[in-house]
This record gives structure tokens, sequence and C-alpha cells, in this order.
């Protein structure tokens, strides 16, 4: 029994290697690789799980559809259950132990819900991303939640990560805004993932610019964290931009890994056995093939046949499609060069899986702009449904036989129905199709008649939106009908135009519909008999039609109605009238005075069921005017007849007295009269007067100022009747006076209105004044001479008295009226502007004892304009001052306002001094708070947190290392002071290690340096540090290394190096560790890394 430890025996063997086969001949003994003896199902769409029968599989890592690891579940020793990956095709499957692997005598055969090659557009943003430029996707389940996680390699060379946000749910939502385990692969990064090496632990492939593929590894089971293996897989390089993918191409189980490249070109590397890390290149593959630039090759198997499809994505942005010539063949023909016209600019880059369970494949495609689009295998129609195929005969022609369905697997499709020639298709030219609405019906075109044909079969195609289509026969089956039978009329009575409805069986074919008459009294169109032909409705009762019976007939036989149809048939009689127009000059009618015993069989309408028109009349109708009498019935139907309406002129009136006769201007005088209410106007020698107290025999009115000492009261009445008595008028001897006027201030043009007596024809009012103070027009005395309006103050008014003239003499007035006129005063002032280079002024500072001797306005009265000032107002600047008083007039004087610069600023200090990009710094100084921009040693930054004694700011990315900062202020001032950005260089050289007895060698950061500077200091401790610093073994040969710097602001830079690990020259003795394993070769196993050989003796631990 081996036991390991330090201080057990030795037993020293040298170069015997069947001595040492045979000590660890008990480590091969402990398991048993697997075996495979059957599964079940063998065939089935992605989902299905297999069970899967053989030995030795308690210990089983991995399940491995061709290139997909599996999720699994052991039941026994004999017996597994794996669930067929959603993107797998026809494949083997291989089954891995810590003991071995088997590989399945025959492919599990993926059947799909589509074949088709149809692939329309689902999303242009999926899933509403941007991963910089050239994204390139890869999907798996990575933490075994059922969900699918997305990775996204860029221009960038790192990864984004996103996850479903439910199981078979369109949605993803990014996991981190950092890199996919701070993946950083330098450039172009593209991700593929697979289980290469059977552990059940996923690998994650990246391929770069720089041709290389970075291999990562899952740290345990269902994990997120990937660890580095390698950044050389394989020794794999094809030069510029790797773009790997993996499958089985021959069906012997050993992963195929396809790189495609800069070139266009594509790579085949084969695995050297299963589950190795090892692939060799297999020449003259894929010869031919050549996409121009940048391919970035999938594979899986479009339309289920068994063969793979290969799609490249390339730089054109379009798709080639290749398909493999034979089942597990290594030859591929190209299909078309621009797969379902699919372009998506540039840097087309595919993956294909089934992200919402539905089935059908989902191919996701990167482009150069970083998103990703997302398009659907289509799915054709699967089955085709007729709501209806029976049909009675006599049915009107286009009638609808019934309406299609189509089973699809995308329920929101649209589909088209057409028929189509084939088996079943006798009687296509019978019938029609339509589509309306999204809504497929199938129409007979020609009235069926059973005695005459009782079946029709035809062939109709559906057809969805992406072109694929699905045919189904059908037979349409015709009914006999028996004679036609009239079970209800309804209405039983209507006028001719109404519309009738009749109710019955067997009504299919009606023609025509026959009322009770002798001639026009049938109906042949506009009715509409139902499909069940149980009903027509739209029988318009025609003009020839009599109370009666109705008649029915159709190709099966006659019926008539038990029921009795009224036609309703008013009738309209009438007679003339005369009317007299009132003393208002109008008059109106009713339709009963025209009436003359009309009739209504069916009964008068609702209200009587009598209307005239036209009812009113007026002066202009004297005379003889025809009307129209109509009757309507309860049924709606009416009937019209003429009628003569002579109209005859109003009472004649008569003006008998006017009292008083003479009388004054303002006097009330009565007139009286016969027939006088409907009176329109008057005038009063030659005045308009207004009536009042109107009545039919009498009047009042107020004798107008304006009326002349002799003339006519002129009456006008309706009907062009006007009536006149002589009247005169005696003007009044008494000389005005004045008791007040309103206002008693105002500025010139104010309006004056002022009371009194005997103010009828005033000719001139005349305010205090030398000039210009007299009104003669525009004002207006009322009729009594008690009041004056509209006296306009003239320019020429004084303060003072006001003075009117009348023929009867003149007066002047008590009261003052107060002429309002501000003054304006003005001085000139200085200002200066304030620190963010703006100033203000008020009416105040400028005013110089202004005047108002009606008061100032409500607020003081002042303003001044332009009151506000900036840096291009330095200097003299001509100001208004404007005085307003409390009457609202005005006065205005200049000033001069004579602006200064703003008080000077300085910037005295930055704390610190010095900085990293992104470090918030905060200046100081004084009069800062107008700053206005900032630049930071010759990059532009922003200003936060402004005072007038400091600022702050973040120093920009496109600061240079040294340089000043900045800062610019009103008035075109500028300030600067010194500034250092810490930006620390990262400078490496090549090293080499050899490994030590423990089979490990370590590189110091000290090793690779080579004179890396930071200007800001190193960080404590040196600030230098290399990664990976520890070798194996697997590591012999060179190795990339990063030196990273750090300086005391916490800055770092890079700089990659290579490490060259070697076995020492001479190894005389190699002592087993069995640290990785209990395999002899593993040169992990042994000191230095050297496995024991015919120059090497070989130690090993015993007990």
């Amino acid at each position: 029994m081996f036991h390991f430890g330090r201080s057990l025996p030795i037993l020293l063997v040298r170069h015997s290697w069947a001595l040492a086969l045979f000590l660890l001949a008990p480590f091969a003994a402990l398991a048993q690789a697997p075996t495979i003896t059957g599964f079940s199902p063998g065939t089935g769409p992605v989902g299905t799980v297999v069970t899967v029968t053989g030995t030795n599989l308690t210990s089983t890592t991995s399940v491995r559809f061709g290139e997909l690891p599996a999720v699994f579940s052991v039941t026994s020793a004999t017996q597994l259950t794996v669930t067929v990956p959603r993107f797998a095709s026809n494949q083997k499957f291989r089954v891995t132990t810590p003991a071995g692997s088997a590989l399945s005598v025959t492919a599990f055969s993926v059947t799909h819900s589509s074949a088709s090659n149809l692939y329309p557009q689902v999303t242009t943003a999926f899933p509403l991303l941007s991963a910089g430029f050239y994204s390139t996707p890869a999907i798996a389940d990575l933490d075994g939640d059922g969900k699918l996680d997305l990775l996204i390699g860029n221009n960038d060379g790192i990864i984004f990560h996103y996850e479903q946000n439910a199981i078979n749910s369109q949605a993803f939502t990014q996991v981190s805004d950092l890199s996919f385990n701070d993946i950083a692969v330098g450039f172009n990064s593209k991700p593929t993932i697979t289980d290469i090496d059977g552990d059940g632990l996923l690998d994650l492939l990246i391929g770069e610019y720089d041709g290389n593929i970075n291999r990562y590894e899952q740290s345990a089971v269902n994990s997120l964290v990937f660890n580095l293996i390698t950044t050389a897989f394989a020794g794999i390089n094809v030069g510029i931009d790797s773009a790997p993918t993996v499958t089985d191409l021959d069906g012997d189980g050993l992963l195929d890994l396809i790189v495609g490249e800069d070139d266009g070109n594509l790579n085949r590397y084969e695995q050297t056995a299963a589950n190795l890390a090892t692939f060799t290149v297999v020449a003259g593959s894929f010869t031919g093939i050549d996409v121009g630039f940048s391919s970035a090759p999938t594979f899986t198997d479009f339309d289920a046949d068994g063969l793979l499809d290969l799609l490249i994505g390339a730089d054109d942005g379009n798709l080639y499609h290749y398909e493999q010539t034979a089942v597990n063949g290594t030859t591929f023909t190209l299909v078309t060069a621009t797969f379902y016209n699919i372009n998506v600019g540039n840097r087309s880059a595919p993956i294909v899986t089934d992200i919402d369970g539905d089935g059908l494949i989902d191919l996701v495609v990167g482009q150069f702009n970083g998103g990703l689009l997302r398009y659907e295998q289509a799915d054709p129609p699967t089955a085709l449904a007729l709501s209806n195929n029976t049909l009675p005969e006599n049915v009107p022609a286009n009638t609808v036989v019934g309406t299609f369905s189509t089973t699809d697997l995308t329920p929101a499709d649209v589909f088209t129905y057409t028929l189509v020639a084939g088996t079943g298709s006798t009687d296509n030219l019978s019938f029609t199709t339509t589509n309306v609405g999204g809504v497929g019906s199938l129409r007979i075109k020609a009235s069926p008649n059973f005695e005459v044909k009782s079946s029709y079969s035809v062939r109709v195609r559906t057809t969805d939106a992406t072109g694929l289509f699905f045919e189904q026969s059908f037979i349409v089956t015709i009914t006999d009908v028996p004679p036609p039978v009239i079970t209800n009329i309804s209405p039983t009575q209507g006028g001719v135009g109404s519309s009738v409805t009749i109710t019955g069986t067997s009504l299919y074919g009606t023609t025509p519909v026959t009322f009770t008459g002798t001639t026009t009294n049938t109906v042949t169109v506009g009715y509409t008999v139902n499909a069940a032909g149980t009903q027509i409705t739209g029988i318009i009762v025609p003009t020839g039609a009599q109370t009666g019976t109705i008649r029915v007939t159709t190709p099966e036989g006659t019926v008539t109605s038990t029921q009795t149809f009224t036609v309703c048939r008013p009738v309209a009689i009438t007679k003339n009238i005369t009317v007299q127009l009132s003393p208002s000059g109008t008059a109106s009618i009713t339709a009963a005075m025209v009436n003359n015993n009309s009739t209504a069989n069916c009964g008068f309408a609702a209200g009587g069921g009598l209307s005239v028109s036209p009812s009113t009349f007026t002066c202009a109708n004297l005379g003889a005017n025809t009307v129209t009498l109509t009757v309507t019935d309860a049924s709606g139907a009416t009937k019209t007849a003429p009628a003569t309406v002579t109209i005859t002129a109003s009472p004649t009136a008569t003006l008998t007295s006017l009292n008083p006769n003479p009388a004054t201007p303002g006097a009330t005088v009565t007139a009286a009269g016969t027939n006088l209410s409907g009176a329109t106007a008057l005038t009063v020698n030659g005045a308009s007067a207004t009536i009042n107290s109107l009545t039919a025999s009498g009047f009042t009115f107020v004798v107008p100022g304006g009326a002349t000492a002799s003339g006519n009261v002129v009456l006008t009445l309706p009907c062009n009747q006007n009536l006149s008595l002589p009247f005169s008028v005696t003007q009044s001897a008494q000389p005005p006076t004045i008791t007040s006027f309103t206002p008693i201030s105002g500025p010139v043009g104010t309006s004056v209105t002022m009371t009194g007596t005997n103010l009828g024809g005033t000719s001139l009012i005349t305010f205090t004044g030398a000039s210009g103070n007299t009104v003669t027009t525009g004002y207006t005395v009322n009729a009594a001479g008690t009041q004056i309006t509209g006296i306009i103050v003239p320019n020429g008014a004084q303060t003072g008295t006001i003075s009117v003239m009348t023929a009867a003499g003149s007066v002047t007035s008590t009261q003052t009226f107060t002429v309002c006129r501000p003054v304006a005063i003005a001085k000139n002032i200085t200002v200066q502007l304030s620190a963010n280079g703006t100033a203000s002024i008020t009416a105040s500072a400028v005013n110089n004892g202004s005047t108002a001797n009606c008061g100032f306005a409500a607020g003081g009265g002042l303003s001044v304009s332009p009151s506000t000032f900036t840096c291009a107002n330095l200097g003299n600047n001509a100001v208004t001052l404007t005085v307003t008083d409390g009457a609202g007039a005005t006065s205005t004087a200049p000033a001069t306002v004579n602006v200064t610069t703003p008080p000077a600023a300085t910037l005295t200090s930055l704390s610190p001094s010095s900085g990293s990009v992104g470090q918030t710094i905060t200046a100081s100084g004084t009069n800062l708070s107008g700053a206005t921009g900032l630049t930071v040693n010759g990059a532009a930054a922003t200003i936060s947190n402004l005072t007038a004694t400091s600022f702050t700011f973040v120093v920009p990315s496109g600061a240079s290392s040294t340089g000043n900062v900045v800062v610019t202020l009103p008035c075109s001032q500028t300030q600067s002071i010194a500034f250092s950005v810490c930006r620390p260089q990262a400078i490496a050289q090549n090293a080499s290690v050899e490994l030590g007895a423990d089979g490990t060698a370590t590189v110091t950061p000290a090793a690779v340096n080579n004179g890396s500077t930071a200007n800001c200091g190193f960080a404590a401790g040196g600030g230098l540090s290399v990664s990976p610093s520890t070798f194996t073994c697997a590591n012999l040969g060179n190795n990339a290394v990063t030196l990273t710097v750090t300086d005391a602001a916490g800055n770092t830079s890079t700089a990659p190096a290579t490490v060259t690990v070697t076995i020492p020259t001479t190894v005389a003795t190699t002592t087993w560790n069995g640290t990785v394993s209990t395999d002899w070769t593993d040169c992990r196993n042994w000191g230095f890394g050297k496995v024991p050989d015919a120059t090497t003796s070989a130690v090993i631990p015993v007990v």
C-alpha cells in the first residue's frame, strides 16, 4: 500500500520501469473505464431525456453530445439519464469518469420543430445591449440554474456577461459592469464554450487578435469562477484574429477545433485522444473555403438531415452557408454566400441556440457596432381546418362555406389561403377564397342545386408570412332543401319603401317576393337571405303593393303568408285660408287650420301626425302663399297636399295727438293713436328719438337736443306704414350752469365729463391757459342738456377752472382741474462689474430730484433702461430715466452709466498639487465665483463646488503629465497654476527560470522589470508585481506574464513579458510526489518536473 509523506522510508529504483509500473499497479486497479451498451430513445427533439445503459457509470463526471456538455443524473452503476442539450445536432455522445470514457456506437438523432432555412429577424437590439465593437457571442448555462448565460467578446479583449431573466425568457440582464472573471486578452476576444477534458468543468476558449487561443476552466461544477489555464492553448496560432468553435466533424468522438482567422480561411485541429487537451492540425481541411476576411464559424444541423451545416460570419457582414457532403464527412459545399439575405453591416459572428425553448433554432449574430441581432427559424403550418363544410342548396352566390384556421408554432403568424391544384382539387373552379382582416374564408361562386350536384372537392393551401405552406383537401356537401315555409311577417303594416322581414324555413334562393297587387308589386333584389335559410331581411315594400298576403318563391316552390300585410297609405286633404298680419307685422298658422279631414289607414303618428310648412309670415308675404300639409301615419308613411294662405296687411294705425306740443329739449311728450304696438322707429323734427312705454294706443318720448324748432314727429310701422303729426320745439332761454366735472385731474388727452343744466347747444369749452386751451368739437351733450361727455384735455391746458359757452351765456366752474405734468431729472453714475461679470442699477441711482405734480405712480413711478450690464458694456453707456405719475403721465431724461471691470481674480494653490486621472483636486484663490471654463494640462475639465475662494475638479483622462491648470473668468481674464498628473510606466524584459526539486519555479517582479518609472513615486513596498509568478512542468517553454507598476497614488501600468521555463540540464534523481494523479508519465507528479528515463533515477516514498 502506498502512502505519501516526507518522513517515510524511500525506495530508490534506478532505470527500472518494470518495477515502477508494478508498484503503481494497485492505483490502476482501483477503477475501471465505463462502457455504453445502449440508450433509449434514439431520436427526439432537444430536451429529450435519454436513458443510457452500460457499466462503471457511478463516477460519471460528464456526458457530452459532440462538443456540447449535457445535464445528466446517475441512477446506478449501470444506468444514467441525460438531457439532450438545447443546441445539439445528430452526434454520438461520450460518457467520462475518472477511470476513462466511452463513446456511443451510434449517434442520437435530433428532430427539429422546423426544417426551414428561413430566418426572419426577431430583434435588432438583443438583448438591448451594446458591447463596444466586434461583438462575438457564446451561450451556455454556466451555473446550472436552467437560465442561459450569454458571454460577449469585443474589440477591447474583455467578456461581457448577461443572464436570462427566466428560463426560456427572451430578456437578458447584465450581471456585472466588469469583464467576466476580469478576463482581458488584448484585443478582439471571441469566446466559445465546451468541456475539453470530460471532467464536468466547462472550458472557455477565447480567440484573440494575436491569433492565440486562451483556455479558462470552471473552478467547480456550476461555478461562475473560471481560472486561466493557458494563453496559448495547444500551441495554436492562426496569425491574426483567431475565432474558435468546437464540433465533432467525423463522428469519431474526438473533438474538432475549427478556428477562423483574419484571412477568411478555416483551420482544423483534432483532439489527439479522448478528453485530452492536446490537438493536432489536420492538413487539407476546408480547402477552397475563403470568406474574404474575419471568418467566424459555427456548426449546427438546420434541416435535421444528419448533415452538419457550417455557418461562417465574415467582415462583409454576410453569413456564408456550407453543408457537409456526407454524414461524418469532412468536406463541405457552399449552399449560399448570403444566408437568408442576412447582412449585419460588418464583422458578422453567428451562434445557434434555442433561446425561448420553442424547438425553433435561434440565430444570434454579433456585428461591428457591438450589438446583437436575433433571427428565429421560421416554422411551417402543420394543419389546416375548415369551420364548416356543409351548405344547403339554393344559398346565394358567394355564400361563405366556412372560415379557415391554421395550426402553427407561431401563434401570431399571419396566413393567406389559396386554391391550388393537386389531389382533391376537382371542383376548385367553383369556389374562391378571401382573406380579409386576417380571416380566410371559402366561398361558393354560384348558388348550388342539390339535384344537380350534391358534393364538391377542393384543395386549399395556407401560407405563412415567411412563405412556408401546408395543403389540405376538403369535401363540401350540399344538402337538399324542402319547399319554403313562412311563419311570420314583421312588421305587419308599413308604407311603400318600408323594410319587411320574413321568417320561416327553406327560404334559400328566394326570388321573387310578391306583395298583393296588380303591377310593380314584386321585389327581386335588395333583400338578404341568412345562411340558415330561415329569414329574409331588407324586403322593401314596392310602389304597387296593396294590402294583402305576401308570397315567397324559391327553386323548391312558392308559399303564401297566412298573415296580411297592410300597406299604409295616408291621404292629405287641405283647404285655403286667409290670415291678417298682427300690428307687429307677423302671423303664424297651424296644420289644423289648413287640414280638411285628411285620413291615415294605419293611424296617425304620435302627436297628431299633421305638419304644415311654411307656418310663419311677415309683410314680405302679403298676398297668396303656397303651403304644404304633411300627413304622417303610425308606420312612418307620409302624404302631402298643397294649400293657399292669403296674407292681408296689419290693421291700419293712426297717430292722433302729441302732448305737450310745443315742448323744450329734454321734455317728455305723450303720443296717442290706434294700432301702434308694432312701431319700430321715431324721429322728432329730424332728430332720432327713443320710443318708450309702447302700447296699441300710445307711447312716450323725450324731445332730443338735436330737434329743430319746427317739423314733424314721424312714426315708422311694419309693412312700410309711416304716421306723422306736426310738432314744435322751443329752446330754453336759461344760461348754463356747471355743478361738477370728473375727473378733477389728468394729463393732456384725458377725457372729462361735466354735469350741470341748460348745457344744450354748448359751442365752446375753455380750460385755463394762454393758447391751445379750448375745445369746440368731439364732445356730446345729452338730450336733457344736463351732461357733456368726451371733453378731451387740450395741449395748452393749464391747472385752473373750466368755462362753458352756449347761446344763452357762459359759465365758469368753481372747481379747479389739475393738469398732470411730471418732470424727469437724471444724473450720471459709475458702477463696477461683479466677479461673475455682471452689474445692475436701479432708477433711484440715476434720479436727481424728479417731480410729479399729480403724485408718483404706485411703486415709486421711476424706471431706468437698460438696467443690467456685462463685459460687453465696459465704458460709458446711455440709459433713460422714466418718471410716471399717478395719472399715467410720463417724462424721460437721459443719463450716462460708466461700467468698470470686475475685481481681479487670483488662483493661489491646488490641493494636492499633483494627482491621478479621476482624482478630485481643490483649487483656492480670490474672486473666482465667475469662473466659466477650466483646462487641466491641456484637457477640458468641469468646475464643481464653485465659490468666490475655491472650486473642485476631477483630473480628466486626456490631461498631459505636466502643464497648468487654467481657469477662464469674465471679461477675458485667465489665471493658471502648475499641475502634474501621476502616470506610472511599466517597462518589462524577458526572463528564464528552472524548475526546482519540488517541480515548481518562481519569477520575481525585479527579474522582469526593465527600468519602470513612477513620476509620483512608487507605492509602498516597491510598487512592482508580476503575474503569473509560479510555474510547473505544464508551463515548460515560453509563458506570457504581466508586469504591473503601482504608484503612490494607486495608479497602475502594465507591460507584457515572456518567462521561459526549463528543466535543469542534468537531473540525476527525481522524486515521486503524486500531487496530481496516479499517472506515472505526468511530469507534475515528479521532482524538477522530470519523468524518470534511462538517465534519471526515480525515488518513490514507501512505508
